[in-house]
């Protein structure tokens, strides 16, 4: 396109998002709107935002319990923005894994 098609705003006149050179960069920064294109029923929510798992899995791992929180090990997998429950009822929001030792794994909470 034309430079004079653009908008000040960054977007072209016609409505779509300025490109970049690289289509994998211009995807993943839309990428809410090439789902809509391809599904229109699409919806993004914040609540299905998937959380970075923080836990390391082996590689050799393919049996996971507690339906799908724990490794076989027994270890929980941690994701980034898990919130954890005392027993108390206080709630701990995991920011990052500070590191795993013989009994267990230590986060990072707020």
């Amino acid at each position: 396109m034309k430079t004079d098609d653009k908008s000040k705003s960054g977007k072209w006149k016609h409505g779509h998002q300025k490109q970049h050179k690289r289509p994998v960069v211009t995807m993943t920064l839309n990428l809410h709107e090439l789902y809509k294109k391809c599904s229109p029923s699409y919806r993004y929510s914040p609540s299905m935002k998937l959380h970075r798992i923080l836990t390391e899995i082996p590689e050799n791992c393919c049996e996971y319990y507690n339906n799908g929180y724990d490794l076989p090990n027994g270890d929980y997998i941690i994701r980034k923005e898990d919130i954890v429950v005392s027993p108390e009822g206080t709630e701990y929001l995991i920011e990052e894994l500070i590191g795993k030792g013989t009994f267990g794994q230590v986060v990072k909470c707020k």
